[in-house]
């Protein structure tokens, strides 16, 4: 019983002691531009255009900016070559 007690002692310790949690932003992108050729392959015009608007017809929830360009480059598939956004503030969060 004493084992068990203290042993859940270090577990409470370790959850009351373990680094704060990760703040995350709410992002909106006002401009996107992807490099939409890979190798041989070209993006339909229709396609790029559906990606450039799902991104920013869309609030973004990340925890910095760099953050934010790695859930974008993951959603659409492809790399970003240039992007604009803003940090929507905390009231409208």
């Amino acid at each position: 019983m004493l084992l068990l007690t203290s042993l859940s002692l270090i577990l409470l310790s370790v959850v009351i002691h373990s680094p704060e949690t990760i703040t995350m932003h709410k992002y909106i992108v006002t401009h996107v531009q992807f490099d939409f050729t890979v190798d041989n392959f070209e993006c339909p015009p229709n396609i790029m255009q559906e990606i450039y608007n799902d991104t920013v017809d869309h609030i973004w929830t990340a925890e910095d900016d760099e953050d934010l360009i790695e859930e974008i480059t993951s959603t659409a598939g492809f790399c970003i070559q240039s992007i604009n956004y803003r940090q929507l503030p905390e009231v409208i969060q």
